[in-house]
């Protein structure tokens, strides 16, 4: 009986540590409520709101860098945007991290002839 108290304990500390990991309490603070409140420390746990992941963070900008993207085709079908324009705008895409220094420079050459 003691065992499978135990086991149960182990279980929820674990379920804690894991749920915590993502949220913003942390995985050690899941741990230590899952430790010492069972089954109720893993509720609490899920109460807190999850962190934006790196992943999240890279999707974030790979969205914006096709969006961006998808509007610079369209806008080069119009005589309206200028080379300069162009040019700030890969240059926004440098900078959020959605191109690299090479591509920009390439970009910058093909719009400074």
């Amino acid at each position: 009986m003691i065992l499978v108290i135990l086991l149960l304990w182990g279980l929820f500390a674990a379920l804690g540590y894991n749920l915590g990991k993502e949220r913003t309490i942390g995985a050690i603070g899941g741990l230590v409520l899952g430790l010492l409140l069972g089954l109720i420390g893993v509720i609490i746990v899920l109460f807190f709101s999850k962190v934006e992941t790196e992943i999240n963070h890279d999707l974030i900008i790979q969205e914006s860098y096709h969006n961006q993207r998808r509007e610079f085709q369209h806008t080069n079908h119009e005589a309206k945007i200028t080379a300069v324009d162009q040019l700030k705008k890969w240059h926004e895409l440098f900078e959020l991290g959605a191109i690299t220094k090479e591509e920009f420079e390439i970009k910058k050459k093909e719009l400074i002839k």
